[in-house]
Order: C-alpha cells, then sequence, then structure tokens
C-alpha cells in the first residue's frame, strides 16, 4: 500500500466496498473498502483494464498471478484458500522490505492492525491464536507482494488503502434486534465505512479529488439517500437515479465532487472485487479460529464459554 504524498494529487480516487457473512447464520459479518488513486492520463473507463493487464503481463515474477476478481470465484471449500490469501496478503503488504522481513499479516491482531479494524473480538479470538498464511507459502506472497509494487509503479494506478469493519456475532444480534433488518444493518455499516474511507489519514490528503464509490447492493434495496443524510447531515445529497440495477447520489466532500453508487453485480468493478475478496479471507480466518475453538469444548475436558 502506497502513500502518494501529500505534494502528489491524483487525477481521481475510487472506492470499493463489499461483504462478506451477509447469508451465513454463524460467524461475522465483514465490510471491507479498497481505495485507488490514479494519475490523469488514465480515465474512470480505462483505468481498470489498464491494471488488470498489467497485472497479468508482469515478467519476471515466478508464480502466475491469481486475477483480482469476486471472492466467490477465487475461494471454494474444494479450491482452498491459497489463491484468496496470496492476492489480498499481497495487497497488504506496505512499502517493499527485505525478503527476510515478513510484511504481510502474520496473526489475526496484525491483520486487525492493517485493516483499522476496532471491534470487540469473541472468545475464540481471544484462545485461539492463528497464524498467518493459512495455505500460501512465503515465496508465492515474496511474488503478489512484488507484482503489487511494479504494476503500481508502471501503471501510477496505486491502491492507498484497505480498511474494514467487522461485526461479531453479539454486534450483529444487537444491531439486528436495533434496526429491524439485515439490509438496513449492512447499509448503516457500509456507510459508516464510507465515511471513514474519506477520512482515511492516508487519502485526506486533500479535499478536492474527485472520488468515485462503488458499492455492492445490500439486498433489494433501492434508496439509500436517508443513510447518506445520515453520515453526511451537512451535505446537499443529489439523487442521480433509484433504479432496479443501480442507484447512484451525488453530494461534496471539502471541495471534493463525490459520486456514490450501489449497484447490482458490483464485483466486476475492481476496487469492489478487491474488497469482496478481502472481506472473505478475513471472515475464513475467523471461522478457522471458531472452529478451532468450537473443538477443544467437544474434547475430553469440556469447557464453558458463559
Amino acid at each position: 500500500i502506497w502513500d502518494l504524498g501529500k505534494s502528489s494529487r491524483p487525477a481521481m480516487r475510487v472506492l470499493g466496498i463489499d461483504e462478506a457473512g451477509y447469508g451465513p447464520n454463524l460467524g461475522p459479518l465483514v465490510v471491507t473498502a479498497s481505495i485507488w488513486e490514479f494519475a490523469d492520463h488514465w480515465t474512470p473507463g480505462n483505468w481498470e483494464s489498464a491494471f488488470r493487464q498489467a497485472w497479468r503481463d508482469i515478467e519476471g515474477i515466478k508464480t502466475a498471478p491469481p486475477p483480482i476478481d469476486d471472492s466467490k470465484r477465487l475461494f471454494s471449500p474444494s479450491k482452498g484458500i491459497q489463491q484468496l490469501e496470496q492476492v489480498v496478503l499481497g495487497a497488504l503488504c506496505t512499502e517493499p522490505t527485505p525478503p527476510s522481513t515478513a510484511a504481510w499479516p502474520t496473526s489475526w491482531p496484525s491483520l486487525c492492525e492493517r485493516l483499522k479494524v476496532t471491534a470487540n473480538l469473541p472468545i475464540w479470538h481471544h484462545d485461539i491464536p492463528v497464524s498467518l498464511p493459512l495455505a500460501a507459502t512465503e515465496p508465492a506472497l515474496a511474488d503478489a507482494q512484488a507484482r503489487w509494487r511494479l504494476v503500481q509503479e508502471q501503471t501510477g494506478i496505486r491502491l492507498v488503502s484497505v480498511r474494514a469493519k467487522i461485526l461479531f456475532p453479539e454486534d450483529w444480534n444487537e444491531g439486528l434486534e436495533k434496526e429491524g433488518n439485515k439490509a438496513t444493518l449492512l447499509s448503516r455499516t457500509s456507510i459508516a465505512l464510507l465515511r471513514d474511507s474519506l477520512h482515511d489519514p492516508l487519502t485526506a490528503t486533500d479535499h478536492e479529488t474527485p472520488t468515485q464509490i462503488w458499492c455492492d447492493r445490500h439486498g433489494g434495496r433501492l434508496r439509500y439517500a436517508p443513510f447518506l443524510w445520515e453520515v453526511f447531515p451537512d451535505r446537499l445529497i443529489d439523487v442521480v437515479t433509484e433504479m432496479p440495477r443501480q442507484s447512484t447520489y451525488r453530494f461534496r466532500f471539502g471541495n471534493a465532487p463525490i459520486e456514490v453508487s450501489f449497484c447490482c453485480d458490483g464485483e466486476r468493478f475492481l476496487p469492489v472485487a478487491l474488497a469482496s475478496m478481502v472481506s472473505k479471507y478475513v471472515r475464513e480466518v475467523s471461522m478457522k479460529s471458531f472452529n478451532e475453538f468450537s473443538l477443544t469444548l467437544l474434547g475430553p475436558n469440556p469447557r464453558s464459554v458463559s
């Protein structure tokens, strides 16, 4: 993840927000934002294809690159987590460090730290430590880290920050009781993350950069303006469209024009795809702790979780 610096103002900033855990009955809901910036020789219509092409074409790196794609295409119990982990941990590396020093998160606390997560951790994260990576090899992670670095250097398209919110079961159940339904809870959590992302120190060096935000649709919801008004009460929210496939809104944050779209199949956009991958990976790491903790309860000395 690269800080462009205060003296370098990008031509445009793009955020993608997506979640994992909305449907399952166990484990956390994870909502992630990936924040990208690019220079003025790219446009909203061509920067993603340029990045994907450069990602495929980098030479001199041994490991073939997994795509940046919807997490459902990269991970399943039969496929395993290795490809997903390779891209995600590569993305979460900061500026390159010597190979002898692991730049990727190596534990649950360091993973949360990279993602600016603040959450009340359930008992299984206190009792069952998880070492990362789960499946990817260190050479593969070093290759992924190098690929991220080289593609950003060659294209001027940079992933500048990744951050997440995690709702563990207790917070999820309390929020669901308060909000009345899952879609409303997801909308409020996602738009709170949107607000935090606009205030991210790595992207808040100026408030003049035009910003496009893509979010996957929350259930069947068409109208998101009330949630935006709650989070940005001093802003005039312009409703551009509220249609079955996409709802779009515009407002200003500082002097920056902001456009927010909630759309079907949001993972077709690169920032949303990476957000989907990070959310899925974080959830799988958490579920590994949960599963191992559950096994200890079934062992020869069952323990109480009260």
